[in-house]
């Protein structure tokens, strides 16, 4: 006869789609990178408007300075604490935005991209930051997956949502539009901000720290 085998069935927790800490890191990075995309998408056409026939260049500026700050600033995200490296940023995007959409010249083109390069070195890895803090290493891929939607949903939506405002007023007026969002961006940092000096308060703190 055989022998009865007794086996231990660990149900697993049920969990949500999207990890809850994860969700304000990745609404501040969204808004954080629209004006980029915007940028990105309709240089090529407004250059024109400014003299620049190619913008292949100014493109290259902008690689070249996010390159720079990488790997010369590695550090820095982590120097500065997520919460100024994403204060930083936003106001770097912020202002690259505004410059672009404000100044209506070449050298607005150009000056712009250093900025924007400054935030988008920035950008990422501090909110990135923020978004492990406290997050159980079990749960960590699913924050990493959360946090990576909203870079996603950035890309994905920010050009068309642009491209609406360019046909209704014009090129400039996008990328002040743009600029307003990384102006909602920060008011969301700042939210964020509060949200984990309360946690670093309250009943998370020993999580926090040992992040």
């Amino acid at each position: 006869l055989g022998t009865a085998r007794r086996t231990d069935v660990v149900i697993a927790k049920p969990t949500s789609l999207l990890h809850p800490r994860a969700l304000g890191p990745g609404l501040v990075l969204m808004l954080g990178l629209v004006p980029f995309t915007g940028y990105a998408a309709f240089l090529s056409l407004y250059g024109e408007e400014v003299g620049i026939d190619n913008v292949g260049p100014v493109f290259g500026v902008y690689a070249a300075t996010v390159l720079l700050i990488r790997l010369f600033g590695a550090r820095l995200p982590d120097t500065l604490g997520w919460r100024r490296a994403s204060t930083i940023a936003l106001i770097a995007v912020g202002a690259a935005a505004l410059i672009v959409g404000a100044w209506d010249s070449s050298v607005a083109v150009w000056v712009s991209a250093i900025t924007f390069a400054l935030g988008m070195s920035l950008l990422f890895p501090a909110l990135f930051s923020a978004a492990m803090i406290g997050v159980p290493e079990e749960e960590r891929s699913q924050a990493v997956g959360t946090f990576s939607l909203f870079f996603d949903l950035a890309n994905g939506l920010g050009a068309p949502i642009l491209g609406l405002i360019v046909s209704i007023t014009s090129y400039r007026g996008a990328f002040l539009t743009s600029a307003l969002v990384a102006g909602l961006g920060f008011a969301a940092q700042i939210r964020l901000q509060r949200q984990y000096d309360g946690l670093e308060s309250g009943p998370g703190a020993a999580a926090l720290r040992q992040s």
